[in-house]
Formats: structure tokens, C-alpha cells, sequence
């Protein structure tokens, strides 16, 4: 709206014609009507915010000048404009949801953006984690994927010549103990044949000693003397 005023608040003119002569007398009319200078203040005009402008209109300086009068100009009245502020508060209100869905895209972004980076950088160290684990195990049958060329994919590029060389003496130790078992089988089966050899020789040993006594009491033509010297030789081995 737009609407004229003389010095006590009367509607010389309006864009509504129904309120032209009406004395306006409410709060915001009463310090439009003191201010000085121009201004403006958010008020309510049937029923919807505006802006209410308020510019006091004095006389024409030249003429105020030529009168010899003191002071300011003589105020003759005062314009009000009201801009309606509906449409520019919906307009501010359209544009900060506006920035709060962008700031929420971003802040979505930028989360999954450092979960996916975190994560790209906890997985080789996680894989590294189980690859230890199971050779602590024993377990040698670990290769670790290399899937950068940063510090991590070298990292895992020496682990897996780590493991390699592991499995290698794992395996050269392996060999050994299988040598060494057989090696201490060998010598516990040439202790047991050496034993029985020494107890079956002191066995043959009586046996000859025996069988020669017998021998010496038979006859020179005693045909069991004959057949007794013949096994003699074969019981000294």
C-alpha cells in the first residue's frame, strides 16, 4: 500500500480508497508521525507482514529559507509504503531449506567419502593383522593381495617374501626331522641287531665250547664225531 498523512495522522490519500479520511492512530502510525528522518519498520497490514516506509515531507527549503524562520523545514505531513514481506520471508525460508539440504548432501558425502577412506586404509592393515595371526598358528599358507602401489601394497608385497621365505625353512626343517627320524631309527634298529648278535653269540659260544668237550670224549671213529666236526666251523661265525 501506499498512503498519505498530514501532521496528525489523517489519510490524505490511499491506494485503498475506504481508508481515505481516516485518523490512523495505532502504534506504528504514532512513531511514524514523530520520526525525523526516514526509516522503516517490519509491521502488520491486514493481516500480512510488511515493511512499513516512512518518509516525513516538510516544506520546500527555498521557501522555508526565505521566510527567515529558525530551525528545520515545517512538516506537512508524511508517506507510508507498504511492502508486503510474505513472499520474501517464503523466498528466504525456500532458500535456507535450500542450504540445509546442501549442507546435509555434503556432510553426507563427506562421511561416506572418510568411511570408504578409512576403510581403504584399514584393510590391508586388517588383512596383514590375520596373516600374522595365522603364522603365529603355524599356518604358512598366507598370501596377502597387493591392490596399491603406496606404502601399503609394499608393505604387503614384503610380507608375502616374508611368508615365502618362511615356508621354505619350514619346509628345509621338515627335511631335517625327517632325516633325523629315520637317522635315530637306523641306529636304534643297528642297537637292537648289534644286542641280539652279541647275546646270540654268547649263546653260540656255549653251544661250541659244549660241543667241543663232546667232541673230545668220542671215539677218533666215532661216526657222530665225524658229523659234529662238521658243524663246528659253520657255530664260530
Amino acid at each position: 500500500y501506499a498512503a498519505v498523512l498530514d501532521r496528525d495522522g489523517v489519510v490524505l490519500g490511499h491506494t485503498n480508497v475506504v481508508e481515505v479520511g481516516k485518523r490512523w492512530a495505532d502504534a506504528v502510525t504514532r512513531s511514524a508521525l514523530a520520526r525525523e528522518e526516514p526509516g522503516a519498520v517490519e509491521s502488520v497490514y491486514a493481516g500480512e507482514p510488511v515493511l512499513d516506509v516512512v518518509v516525513p515531507v516538510r516544506e520546500a527549503e527555498e521557501e522555508y529559507m526565505l521566510a527567515g524562520s529558525g530551525g528545520r523545514a515545517a512538516r506537512l505531513g508524511t508517506l507510508r509504503f507498504g511492502v508486503p514481506l510474505r513472499k520474501p520471508f517464503a523466498t528466504v525460508r525456500q532458500i535456507g531449506f535450500n542450504i540445509l539440504w546442501i549442507i546435509l548432501a555434503v556432510a553426507l558425502f563427506a562421511t561416506v567419502a572418510v568411511v570408504a577412506f578409512i576403510h581403504r586404509i584399514l584393510a590391508p592393515v586388517r588383512l596383514l593383522a590375520e596373516g600374522t595371526e595365522r603364522i603365529a598358528r603355524g599356518d604358512y599358507a598366507v598370501d596377502i593381495p597387493v591392490r596399491s602401489r603406496d606404502e601399503f601394497g609394499s608393505l604387503a608385497r614384503r610380507f608375502n617374501r616374508m611368508i615365502q621365505v618362511l615356508r621354505e625353512e619350514s619346509a628345509q626343517r621338515r627335511d631335517l626331522q625327517a632325516q633325523l627320524l629315520q637317522s635315530s631309527r637306523l641306529e636304534a634298529m643297528g642297537n637292537v641287531a648289534a644286542k641280539v648278535a652279541h647275546d646270540f653269540n654268547n649263546m653260540l659260544t656255549i653251544i661250541v665250547g659244549y660241543g667241543g668237550m663232546l667232541l673230545r670224549r668220542l671215539p677218533a671213529g666215532h661216526e657222530a664225531r665225524a658229523e659234529g666236526l662238521s658243524l663246528l666251523p659253520g657255530a664260530q661265525m
